[in-house]
């Protein structure tokens, strides 16, 4: 089972990414963008990814394990997206 849900943020919602069905399911009606990050450019962002870790999911207990693996999940899922992206692909 995966710890990592994925939300997609746009002008006209929030989304989480369901990756069974291959789909985006509403989960908000209104622009978030901006509450998605620090920086001014974000609520401008054509799309912001938002990472979100369930541990119990993972079945981790350690601190430092759940440290661990949800940052080197999380950051393995953002180069995976950057390298389709690049490639222009919609396909997994």
């Amino acid at each position: 089972m995966q710890e990592i849900d994925v939300y997609v943020a746009l002008s006209d919602g929030l989304f989480l990414y369901e990756p069974k069905q291959h789909q985006l399911k509403k989960i908000l009606a209104e622009d978030i963008r901006a509450a998605t990050g620090t920086n001014p450019y974000v609520k401008d962002a054509a799309v912001n990814l938002v990472y979100v870790a369930d541990p119990a999911r993972g079945n981790l207990t350690d601190p430092a394990a759940i440290e661990f693996y949800t940052g080197a999940d999380t950051a393995f899922l953002a180069q995976m997206y950057i390298y389709f992206a690049l490639r222009k692909s919609s396909k997994w």
